[in-house]
């Protein structure tokens, strides 16, 4: 016999980005909206509880058994996104941040995180390079 007690939460708030491939990298398309894709709170409590017997008749054994179990669940969904916290867009918010990037040469664009992808493709193709001409060398 036994008895089992589980307590689970989850907090969830996630932005519904949007990402590419481009030369074996994964590139960031759009953050999107921060809690678009999940903005939630959710708890579980679970109890089991099992009895058993062991029972020979003859040549002949039982093991009857029974198990209860009871899941309690309960969720909150924050309506409208990211109501907890401040919300932000990229386009307004973000402007100082972009303005910065394309300043500095790093472009958070798409152009620029293909440039950047590109980049880091051609960078890791010439160790490979190096790397399997020092082993045949």
């Amino acid at each position: 016999s036994g008895v089992r007690v589980h307590r689970d939460e989850e907090d969830r708030l996630q932005y519904d980005s949007s990402f590419q491939q481009l030369n074996g990298m994964l590139v960031l398309n759009d953050v999107g909206v921060l809690g678009a894709a999940g903005n939630r709170v959710q708890n579980a409590d679970a109890l089991a509880v099992h009895i058993y017997d062991h029972i020979e008749w003859g040549n002949w054994v039982f093991t009857p058994g029974m198990r209860y179990e009871d899941i309690a669940l309960s969720r909150t969904r924050y309506n409208g996104g990211a109501d907890r916290f401040y919300p932000i867009t990229y386009k307004e918010d973000w402007a100082v941040i972009r303005d910065i990037a394309h300043a500095t040469g790093t472009a958070y664009t798409k152009k620029g995180l293909k440039k950047l992808a590109e980049k880091d493709a051609a960078k890791a193709a010439k160790k490979k390079a190096k790397a399997l001409a020092a082993a045949a060398g």
